[in-house]
């Protein structure tokens, strides 16, 4: 892999969209380091009980793109909080190790953020509406769990190629990335003078294993957008694309 200087103030710019930001936040943690792929989403409903988890879930299942997916993880623990953004230029990350356990989502990705975030999920009955309202900040991205040394798990939304086969430079270098990072420590960098981004492998922690504290793929994704879901129309941010008040 070669070595290239960080370019702090780069950043995947496959989108251009509204900049507007409320004052309440709407999901859990707000995307604090430069971010990547996202998209804006339905506020989901809150309330206790397994009743409402067990909907939720299901809620969640219905949204993703049918792939073919592996078996025989277990869970034992729970990850409390999970962020949609790219991996920092100044810390070690390793991704999940099995890419089949990678999911791929109908993805809506702010330039700015609304109520905190940039990166929503989109339901499929509001895929269609979304891409004549806003079709360039639309994708289907493949979203990759990722862990860093101090344990902290966040996923990066990566997008895919299109039909024809065309993706960016950004895009197609994030996703050599990631796949590299499923067997190594990898901290991001990145040259704007051919607009990738690059991998300086760790020296010193190679035998180091990541520590997903018996989470699952499943369990991050459900963290990662519990909140930020866009299912409909009368969502509050389809409205601000349609530049209602």
């Amino acid at each position: 892999m070669s070595k290239s200087k960080d370019d702090l103030n780069s950043s995947n710019k496959d989108n251009v969209g509204q900049r507007k930001t409320p004052p309440k936040e709407r999901c859990s943690g707000k995307d604090a380091l430069a971010d990547n792929p996202g998209t804006s989403g339905a506020i989901a409903e809150k309330g206790g009980g397994d009743e409402e988890e067990h909907r939720y879930e299901n809620r969640l299942s219905a949204l993703r793109i049918p792939q073919d997916f592996s078996d025989g993880f277990d869970a034992t623990g729970q990850i409390m909080m999970v962020r949609a953004i790219k991996p920092s230029k100044s810390r070690f990350f390793r991704t999940w190790a099995d890419p089949d356990m990678w999911q791929n989502f109908w993805m809506l990705t702010l330039d700015g953020s609304f109520e905190g975030r940039e990166t929503f999920v989109v339901g499929r009955k509001v895929v269609l509406p979304l891409l004549e309202i806003a079709p360039s900040l639309m994708a289907v991205k493949t979203v990759v769990p990722y862990i860093y040394f101090e344990g902290e798990v966040s996923v990066w939304p990566i997008r895919i190629p299109k039909s024809d086969g065309q993706i960016d430079t950004w895009n197609q270098s994030a996703m050599k990335i990631a796949r590299e990072a499923r067997v190594d420590w990898i901290r991001l960098g990145s040259n704007q003078d051919i607009a990738q981004y690059t991998a300086y492998p760790a020296r010193a922690s190679e035998d180091r294993t990541p520590d997903w504290r018996g989470s699952t793929p499943e369990s991050v994704y459900d963290q990662a957008f519990k909140d930020c879901s866009v299912l409909s129309m009368d969502d509050p941010v389809v409205k601000f694309l349609k530049g209602a008040k």
